[in-house]
This record gives structure tokens, C-alpha cells and sequence, in this order.
């Protein structure tokens, strides 16, 4: 027989070995993967939608602050720290519908056996059971509505699958991004205000499949607008380079910065930056004696003669002009603590003067078998029979 004669026969699973093709062209190449169908009146029952893409996020930060340190406490939501939460949340938000928050199929993802990570493990950097407990929190905080629940596909699915080339073995969960509708977690709407315009970034875009958006370090923040330059040129002064040190702080700048951010007297401004950024302004205070009550009462003093910025555009000339403007030699709060050290001593001199008068008192009080309140027991046992006669 020959070549021409031939009959090659296929067997009948071969078609579902590989991707679908069509006769006569590479068309079937280019067929979209499948996409799970939502069911009709699926998003009846869903809350609101949300407002925009950028107040959801500021919104899980409030939620995150308000309740999360309750709820933790009573062990009702798992672990996770905010800076994770927060890029979990931006990164699961990108796969929503921008208009209302729905239709989010974002993956979780997993690590392949050749090390390649899917879906939010690789954007985020962060391992799977991290990324589930970023979600189970959100689910607690009622911030995100699960719709339809993840599954793996069915047979007849996973053969339409290889033929339109995608090897995806199940459908990811479709879940809902909206705020807040529990009564029990209250929504501090200023504290998301303050979140909004303290974000002084780039609007968010887009990453996965054909939406991208930009990472963290090249996004135009106010630590970028300080150092004069985008975040991607090199910066020879601060980042520590081989052979070349970073610029050091004294330890009482240090110290001094950490506890004016976690003092509760501080304004937002204050607090919404690092230690470090604030010790070099700091410095000469804290060489000085000062402590976070100086710092708290030179800004009350600022504000009885000047009138007081909420959201200053440079915090750290502010701050610095501020401390300028007293005396470094007189901290502040001196006087103050000298006032309530000296009440003090005084209500402690009076306690203890009153406590040697009951101690004496008792000393020379009479015995429990003394003729003396034998007869005194008696004498009001006389009269309050001689009332009840009457």
C-alpha cells in the first residue's frame, strides 16, 4: 500500500487531549476560555452597591481599625495584619465590576509543583492560607457577599474546557464588594473621609488579564513628592546601598517619634507617617527632654494663636514650625505635670493623714467586752423598746 493509501485513524478520546482546532485555519485557537454563567436573580438579595472602587478600600481600612482589635480579642475572625488585609483587598477588588463591585471572580491561587504561583498568591506575594484568611476577615467585617460558592467543573465542563484550550479545573468563587450592612459593626463615615483624602496617590487601576495596574513603588505618594523624584529613580541618600550606609537617627528621636504616633492626643496628620519620618524633625526636642506631651501641648498652644490645619499639605515643615515657635529650654507640658505632681502629693498627704486618724481612733476605741459598750448596747436596747410601746 502505499503512502497515499494510507488511513490514518484517530482514536476517540484524541480530541479530548488536546485544544479544539478547526479544518482549514487556526480560528478555533482564539476561542475565549468558558465562563461560569451567573443565574438570573443571583444579585436580588445582595446589598448596595458600592461607590467607587477607592471608598470600598478606604471603607475595609475603617472597618479593619474599628472592630478588627474587638474582634480578634474574642477570637472571632482569624489573624491578619492590616498592611496584608488591605493589599489582599485592592488586589481582589481589581477583578470587579467597576460600576456596581460585582461579579469579583478573583482566584485565590496556589503554587504549581515547578514553583509558579496563580492567581492571588503570585500578585500579592502572599501564601494561600494568608489570602483565605484576609478574605474570611472581610466576610466577617460584611464588606464582601459570596454569591455563588467555588466548585470544581463537571465532566461535560472540562471536556469544553481542553477543547477551547483552558485547563482550569474549577470555577472561582463570585463574590460581591460593597460596604458595610451589619448593624452590629457601625460605619465611622469621617474616618473613611479622613482615609480618602489622606491617599494621595494615583488613581487605581487595573492587573489581572487585561486590566494592569501600577505597583506599590512607582505610584506617586506623598513619601515620593517629598523626595522630589519618582519612586523608580535610584535614591543614593536613603535606600542602603553595598558599601554605603543609610542615614541614622539618634535612638531619642527614634523614641520620641514612636511615642508621639501612639499617643492618643495626636492629631491624624501625625500619626499617619512613620517613626522615622519624624525623627529628624524631632531631634533637637528630644535632645531638649522633650516627650509626646510636649509635642501635644505645643500644638494646643499653636492653636490658641494660629489657626490650625486638619490636614496640612507638608506635616513635616508644619510640625517643625510649630516646635520652633516655644521655647525648646521650657518643654510645654513642664509646668502642667509639675501642677498635677504637686495635686497629687497633696491628695496623697490627705489619704495618709486620714488613715492615721482611723488608726488611731481604732486604737483607743473600746473592746467588743468592755463594761463600757455593754452598757451603751443596753441603753439602746432600752430605748428602742420604750419607742416601740409609745
Amino acid at each position: 500500500m502505499s503512502s497515499s493509501q494510507k488511513t490514518t485513524t484517530t482514536p476517540p478520546h484524541a480530541s479530548l487531549s488536546r485544544p479544539y482546532r478547526r479544518k482549514g485555519g487556526t480560528a478555533g485557537l482564539f476561542v475565549m476560555p468558558l465562563r461560569q454563567e451567573i443565574p438570573d436573580g443571583t444579585y436580588t438579595a445582595t446589598p448596595q452597591c458600592w461607590w467607587s472602587r477607592a471608598t470600598w478600600i478606604a471603607h475595609a481600612a475603617a472597618q479593619y481599625e474599628a472592630h478588627y482589635p474587638t474582634l480578634r480579642a474574642a477570637r472571632l475572625v482569624p489573624s491578619v495584619s492590616k498592611k496584608t488585609f488591605l493589599d489582599v483587598m485592592t488586589d481582589m477588588s481589581a477583578g470587579a465590576d467597576d460600576k456596581n463591585g460585582r461579579d469579583c471572580r478573583t482566584p485565590v491561587g496556589y503554587v504549581r509543583r515547578n514553583g509558579r504561583r496563580t492567581g492571588m498568591v503570585r500578585s500579592t506575594g502572599k501564601c494561600r492560607r494568608t489570602v483565605q484568611r484576609a478574605r474570611a476577615l472581610a466576610r466577617a467585617l460584611s464588606i464582601l457577599t459570596e454569591v455563588i460558592p467555588g466548585r470544581l467543573r463537571t465532566l461535560a465542563e472540562r471536556i469544553e474546557s481542553w477543547r477551547r484550550g483552558d485547563r482550569s479545573r474549577g470555577w472561582c468563587s463570585v463574590s460581591v464588594l460593597h460596604e458595610s450592612t451589619n448593624p452590629a459593626l457601625p460605619v465611622d463615615n469621617s474616618r473613611v473621609q479622613d482615609l480618602l483624602e489622606q491617599e494621595n496617590v494615583t488613581p487605581l487601576l487595573r492587573r489581572r488579564g487585561k486590566h494592569f495596574f501600577l505597583p506599590r513603588e512607582l505610584l506617586t505618594t506623598a513619601k515620593n513628592m517629598k523626595k522630589g523624584g519618582a519612586a523608580h529613580r535610584k535614591d543614593n541618600g536613603t535606600r542602603s546601598k553595598k558599601g554605603k550606609r543609610a542615614a541614622a537617627f539618634e535612638p531619642r528621636a527614634l523614641l520620641l517619634a514612636s511615642k508621639c504616633i501612639q499617643h492618643p492626643d495626636m492629631p491624624s496628620w501625625v500619626k499617619n507617617h512613620g517613626a522615622k519620618s519624624w525623627a529628624s524633625v524631632l531631634t533637637k526636642a528630644a535632645r531638649a527632654g522633650w516627650d509626646a506631651d510636649d509635642v501635644v501641648e505645643a500644638i494646643r498652644d499653636y492653636s490658641l494663636a494660629h489657626s490650625i490645619l486638619h490636614q496640612p499639605k507638608n506635616p513635616w515643615g508644619y510640625l517643625a514650625r510649630i516646635i520652633t515657635s516655644s521655647d525648646l529650654e521650657c518643654p510645654p507640658a513642664r509646668a502642667l505635670k509639675a501642677h498635677e505632681a504637686a495635686m497629687d502629693k497633696r491628695r496623697i498627704d490627705q489619704q495618709q493623714a486620714l488613715r492615721a486618724e482611723w488608726n488611731r481612733r481604732d486604737a483607743h476605741a473600746a473592746g467588743p467586752d468592755s463594761p463600757a459598750r455593754r452598757a451603751a448596747v443596753a441603753a439602746i436596747a432600752q430605748q428602742l423598746k420604750s419607742r416601740t410601746r409609745r
